[in-house]
């Protein structure tokens, strides 16, 4: 097709700037009327007071309603005073109200009265729960286990209530009812079994309620109603024959709490993490309370093994959460108790047992440290400090253990006393491994010959003076041998320092040692044993002045050498003496 035609563009005109093209006239803004005030509704007229129907029908009612009341309240005091009204009415009266106040709750939550169906249901459960219990203890008409049963049904229908409205103040009342029950309905006779089933299911209820309806603090209103309960049952019953029940119960409740959020799968919720460790931790406060009564020392067994199985729970919960204030609160726990069972338990006749399950607990709570190596969270550095004094407190403990050992005069035969400084030289070690926490290597070497130091002047008499002696020397020979394995595995420059002192601080406990055997004739009889463990510590200060270049402890070795020879000579040299000196 052919092209269409371009029309050539003709530009627009531009207006002269001399010559502006004239706008329209500006407009004025529009008037505003002010607006007119409305005109106020003449008020109705008032109504006249009616005298005639407040003095005729209306008023004739309300005094007869008002006397009706008064005359019924008489009627009752008349009835009770005069017997007329009797026990049975009295509970009838009672059941009929509760269960009136339920209903009633129920009618008004219908009609949108919540709140106050909240208070007339919580009403009605603590009518029921009084019900009940002055029909079994103040009139004798139900007895015991249907008074329980029933008293138990109200708890559970308080939670089901609860669960049903929403209604957290029904719950409380429950609980306290449920908790009230076993107190109120006590007769003085000891059923453990029954008393903790009953706490028992009564728990698991009430957690049921809280963890579905996030009601944490029901909770630990729990957890306080439960240990209140238990205590007060430790406090009135047990006794040694006993004792597994108390100590499976106590052991359950603290099983159950402690691992509460785990099983919820609510480990985020702060309030609940709380109750569960506070859980945990307080059935402590029973192995207290047996360690401390002489009348429970021969069921040692229990107890340990009741430290034993909660200790290795902490250690689980506390790695798995990061919760490591938990594994030092049972650290302190269990290094408490060691020594307190001590002062009641330790008798010659059963050493072994209780030493290797205080070398046991040491062990378990001296492991953490090594398994946070697979958990990056719990082995992170700002996290070292807690594992390190998780392990150092039951070592501390035991050490204790072992000083209350030989103030009952058990340290001989030794050997029961020298497994347990071995197993405390072994715990020493693993915390001072990469990571340690600053001066533990030399606190801890010093501190481990001063308590053999202890026990050589303690148990020590002539013909044992050799044996002994060798004690506190083979103790700072290990410790040496250590430092220079350690050194040859290129351990920081500072650690390595630390292991050093620790060797010189120990040898130099065990030359001070020495020089206070001349003034004790039993143990200066013979020069040789003093002058051969003399030559050992010697040996030992010479191999760490070479191994880290502290040339100053020559001298010194040198100069204690000459110290205690020359007070031995002072002291105890006779002339069958002068070929050894």
């Amino acid at each position: 097709p052919a092209p269409a035609p371009v029309r050539a563009s003709v530009p627009a005109a531009r207006p002269s700037p001399a010559a502006p093209r004239p706008g329209p006239p500006p407009s004025l803004p529009p008037r505003v009327e002010p607006p007119s005030r409305p005109v106020a509704p003449a008020p109705p007229p008032r109504p006249s007071f009616d005298w005639e129907s407040l003095l005729g029908l209306r008023g004739a009612a309300w005094a007869g309603g008002v006397a009706l009341v008064i005359a019924g309240l008489l009627f009752a005091k008349l009835a009770i005073d005069r017997g007329f009204f009797t026990p049975e009415m009295r509970v009838v009266a009672m059941l009929l109200a509760g269960v009136g106040a339920l209903v009633g709750a129920e009618v008004a939550r219908a009609r949108g009265y919540a709140t106050s169906a909240h208070a007339v249901a919580g009403a009605g459960i603590a009518v029921l729960y009084a019900c009940f219990f002055a029909a079994h203890s103040l009139y004798g008409l139900l007895p015991l286990g249907l008074t329980f049963g029933l008293m138990v049904l109200v708890t559970v229908v308080a939670c089901l209530l609860s669960i049903r409205h929403d209604a957290y103040f029904v719950a409380v009342l429950g609980l306290l009812g449920g908790f009230a029950t076993p107190i109120a309905l006590s007769t003085g006779q000891d059923r453990p079994v029954g008393l903790f089933s009953y706490l028992l299911l009564l728990n698991v209820g009430l957690m049921s309620v809280a963890l579905r309806k996030r009601w944490h603090g029901l909770v630990l209103l729990a957890l306080g109603g439960s240990f209140l309960i238990q205590l007060g049952w430790f406090a009135r019953f047990m006794a040694p024959e006993k004792m597994l029940v108390g100590v499976l119960a106590f052991l359950l409740f603290g099983l159950l709490y402690l691992f509460l959020p785990a099983v919820a799968g609510d480990e985020e919720s702060q309030l609940l993490a709380r109750t569960g460790a506070l859980g945990g931790v307080l059935p402590f406060l029973f192995a207290f309370l047996l360690a401390a009564q002489p009348r429970f020392a021969g069921e040692w067994p229990l107890l340990f093994g009741f430290l034993g199985v909660l200790g290795g729970a902490l250690v689980f919960v506390a790695l798995r959460r990061d919760e490591l204030s938990l594994l030092v609160g049972g650290s302190l726990a269990t290094a408490v108790t060691l020594p307190l069972w001590g002062t009641q338990g330790l008798r010659s006749g059963a050493l072994w047992g209780p030493v290797l399950g205080t070398l046991a607990l040491v062990g378990l709570y001296n492991l953490p440290r090594r398994l946070a190596g697979w958990l990056p969270v719990a082995g992170a550095p700002q996290r070292r400090a807690l594992l390190e004094v998780s392990g150092l407190l039951p070592a501390a403990g035991a050490g204790l253990f072992a000083l209350v050992l030989l103030a009952r005069d058990l340290g001989e035969p030794p050997w029961a006393f020298l497994l347990l400084l071995l197993g405390l030289l072994v715990a020493l070690l693993e915390r001072t491994r990469p990571g340690a926490l600053p001066v533990v290597g030399p606190l801890g070497a010093v501190a481990l010959a001063l308590l053999a130091q202890a026990w050589f002047f303690r148990s020590t008499e002539g013909p044992q003076l050799l044996r002994n002696l060798a004690v506190p020397a083979l103790l700072a020979l290990l410790l040496s041998v250590a430092a220079g394995v350690r050194a040859a595995r290129r351990r920081p420059p500072a650690a390595l320092v630390e292991d050093e002192l620790g060797v010189a601080g120990a040898t130099l406990v065990a030359v001070a040692g020495l020089f206070l055997c001349p003034l004790s004739g039993p143990l200066s009889s013979e020069a040789w044993p003093l002058f051969a463990a003399l030559a050992v510590a010697d040996l030992l200060l010479v191999v760490s002045a070479l191994r880290r270049d502290w040339a100053p402890l020559v001298p010194l070795a040198l100069v204690l050498s000459a110290g205690l020879v020359s007070a031995w000579q002072a002291a105890r040299l006779q002339a069958d003496d002068l070929g050894v000196v």
